[in-house]
């Protein structure tokens, strides 16, 4: 007998067409919000006038809020007036002491900071860099915050390229997305792009709020990331004397 025609099962066309297409390529068809219902995100960024957590200073931070859809609800971000007028590499982030000459010192908007990421997933490109300023800056401002989690794009992008075929800098990976990234080392806008990035990222993933938590990209509360470098000996051996 004749079997009566049964129209398929209607799934998620992200999901769908990223599982046959690169996951670090853009798909048509995706839409702008995540795969399932995730936890609230905020995306932060900083400007810094070097490498050195302890040594330098944030010149620059900015977060983005997106709420358990992926959509953006807030956009903030601020100038640091740095200490002693040092502002580090002017060729990189662009900024100099003349510029942040009338910016507020971090103390004033430490609190508003705290605010901002209280009770969210803090998202980055490497995390561990920018967490590292903002929680040693937080320190010093005698600003309290509590344990928050954290999520790195990249982390989570080359765990999409295990064979490190591609190169995972943000401005890299929004080249391949088509992601605009319009004033690079600015950390508002490099926070901007990075919250379009989390976007594919997850879907290619296919992550939702359980299989996250597991994700080697993500940092739990008891977590600190990437393990630090050991000291030299010598360094100990002084200790102990």
């Amino acid at each position: 007998p004749h079997r009566p025609y049964r129209h398929p099962r209607p799934i998620s066309l992200g999901i769908a067409v990223a599982t046959l297409a690169h996951p670090l390529r853009r798909v048509r068809g995706m839409g702008a919000t995540f795969p399932l219902t995730m936890p609230r995100f905020v995306v932060i960024d900083v400007e810094t006038s070097g490498l050195s957590a302890r040594r330098d200073r944030i010149l620059q931070v900015a977060a983005v809020e997106l709420d358990s859809t992926g959509a953006v609800v807030n956009e903030w971000s601020s100038f640091v007036r740095p200490r002693f007028g040092r502002v580090g590499p002017t060729h990189v982030h662009g900024l100099t002491a003349a510029s942040l000459r009338s910016a507020p010192a971090f103390r004033v908007v430490a609190p508003e900071l705290a605010r901002q990421l209280e009770g969210a997933v803090v998202v980055g490109h490497n995390i561990d860099f920018d967490w590292a300023f903002v929680r040693r800056s937080l320190k010093r401002s005698r600003v309290s915050l509590a344990p928050t989690p954290r999520l790195c794009t990249l982390d989570l992008s080359r765990s999409l390229d295990p064979d490190r075929l591609m190169r995972h800098k943000l401005a890299d990976i929004c080249s391949r997305l088509d992601v605009p990234l319009d004033n690079a080392h600015d950390a508002l806008a490099d926070a901007r792009a990075t919250a379009e990035v989390l976007h594919h990222l997850l879907r290619s993933a296919q992550l939702d709020s359980t299989t996250l938590v597991s994700h080697r990209a993500y940092r739990s509360t008891t977590n600190p990331g990437r393990p630090r470098r050991k000291k030299r000996w010598w360094r100990r051996f002084k200790r102990q004397r």
